[in-house]
């Protein structure tokens, strides 16, 4: 807007880094063991948060889309689209390139890369930068610029514009906090355990001790102490040492010294180190086979909290960066979308559930079923239908007719369509589940005809109630015909899977007209 020249900044833009209060991030951790990024990799807790959240964004699909009105289409042919769903620069794959700049986040607090561009200014690679070699500054104008030591040549400032900067959580906006830093206590202390169990057990399971001289048995000089100790480490240290007889001269005597591994608490130790990263990095237990305290029940809300609290900040802060740093100004109608419905794929009662709401509420066809399920369409578009349940209205039409002794019979005519369509439709599903078992290995005659002796009766017995109330008989013919109609279709047919394709558009209603339902 022409208003934006006259603007002018009040404050003074914050240095990157130098935000957050005087906080000592230079003070050795109490446990004693001194921990960088590279250090820390090594601590098993860590390692698994790490790469179970890096993995588990970099496994989604990240896509580019264009806003059209209300409608959102996906663009395949966008530059930006092959930089992240296919090949963000020509060495490096997008899932690595995903999984590379989260774990730099996750560890330094800042993810880099630079964005290469051609003459034209376009996005043509993404390069992978260590967050060690980059220092985020300011230009002499206040501009944020990045600068970036290189090993073989002079070291380069990058622009903010081409540099895809991915930060954690930051006081000042611009450099995330490092969480190994900020964590240090905790890690110093889980690696101080590991290393305490390594060097007991390389002790043969025994503490450490002093070795005293009773009074009155002679002195012993200093090569013969410096002997005797030598002798004593090389016999006993070891688990291969461990538990045998050793013999000590008249006047020696071994007192132990160390504190005993259930005295220290040694595994409860552990066990809370564990939980305790799990803390930092908002990753539940579970994800680290942490599994004391968990249920089914549990788990599954740990799951959805986990891409609530975890994924979907992450990938919230990607797409922004994405939107931010590699669309031109007048491509505001494009931002780029990583799809959290690929966390379903895993499991299978999740994704049924969740397509069969869709589909019964018409927000999806076949077609775009069987596309999320990597799947072709289904042929002469009969997967472009949408449904949705017929006894369902909308609130202004029950306004318009509701009153009459002509709505009250249409209202119980609904009623009873839906008391139909339960019974229908589960039969259906029955019927269509068990030729599908039955068509991966090819339908045998005998067992479909079992099949269908038996279903026969389940269709009377699911539909005698309803059919009663609407004073329909002779259930058993009307079973019997509708049989007769699905193995003609099924003979008839030459592929079963498209031909069960189909049922599931319309078979409830076929099944409920061959039972005497009065709506149909």
């Amino acid at each position: 807007m022409i208003f934006d020249v006259f603007a002018k900044r009040q404050t003074a833009p914050a240095m990157p880094g130098q935000s957050g209060g005087a906080m000592s991030l230079f003070r050795p951790p109490v446990a004693g063991v001194r921990v960088d990024e590279h250090e820390a990799m090594t601590y098993g807790p860590l390692w698994a948060c790490v790469r179970v959240i890096s993995e588990t964004i970099a496994s989604l699909p990240w896509g580019v889309y264009e806003r059209n009105g209300e409608m959102r289409e996906r663009v395949i042919d966008h530059p930006i689209y092959r930089l992240l769903h296919r090949r963000p620069n020509p060495e490096t794959p997008p899932f690595r390139f995903k999984e590379t700049i989260i774990a730099h986040a996750l560890t330094w607090g800042n993810g880099y890369a630079e964005i290469e561009r051609n003459r034209m200014g376009e996005p043509i690679a993404l390069w992978i930068i260590t967050p060690d070699r980059v220092t985020p500054d300011r230009d002499e104008r206040g501009r944020i610029i990045y600068k970036v030591t290189n090993d073989q040549a002079a070291d380069s400032e990058i622009a903010a514009r081409d540099m895809f900067h991915l930060p954690g959580l930051a006081f000042d906006g611009l450099k995330g906090y490092s969480v190994v830093s900020q964590a240090k206590q905790a890690i110093s202390l889980g690696i101080a355990t590991e290393q305490f169990g390594s060097a007991f057990f390389g002790n043969g399971a025994v503490p450490g001790g002093v070795i005293t001289k009773e009074t009155g048995s002679g002195d012993l000089s200093g090569p013969a102490v410096k002997n005797l100790l030598s002798s004593f480490n090389k016999k006993h240290r070891g688990a291969a040492n461990s538990h045998k007889v050793h013999y000590l001269d008249a006047g020696l005597k071994y007192q132990e010294i160390g504190i005993p591994p259930e005295d220290a608490q040694f595994l409860e130790t552990r066990r809370f180190q564990t939980l305790d990263m799990c803390r930092w990095f908002r990753v539940p237990p579970h994800k680290l086979a942490e599994l004391d305290r968990a249920t089914h029940n549990n788990i599954e809300s740990q799951n959805i909290e986990f891409v609530t609290d975890v994924v979907v900040p992450w990938s919230t802060r990607l797409e922004q960066e994405a939107d931010f740093k590699l669309f031109e100004e007048d491509e505001v109608q494009l931002f780029t979308k990583i799809n959290l419905n690929a966390l379903l794929r895993g499991d299978t009662a999740a994704r049924k559930e969740f397509y069969t709401a869709m589909l019964d509420r018409g927000v999806f066809d076949i077609d775009e079923v069987r596309s999320r399920e990597d799947m072709n369409p289904l042929p002469d578009g009969h997967g472009k239908l949408r449904l949705v349940q017929a006894n369902m209205m909308s609130v202004d039409r029950a306004i318009e007719e509701g009153g009459t002794e002509a709505n009250a019979r249409a209202s119980d005519r609904r009623a009873t369509s839906a008391l139909w369509e339960d019974p229908a439709s589960r039969m259906v599903r029955k019927e269509i589940n068990a030729l599908s078992r039955m068509a991966d290995k090819g339908i045998d005659a005998s067992k479909l005809a079992d099949f269908y002796d038996a279903h026969a009766q389940h269709l009377v017995e699911a539909f005698s109630g309803v059919a009663s109330f609407d004073g329909i008989q002779d259930l058993e013919a009307k079973a019997r015909a509708y049989i007769l109609d699905s193995c003609k279709a099924i003979n008839d047919y030459q592929d079963t899977m498209d031909l069960l394709a189909e049922w599931r558009l319309s078979r409830s209603a076929t099944l409920r007209e061959f039972m005497g339902d009065p709506n149909v």
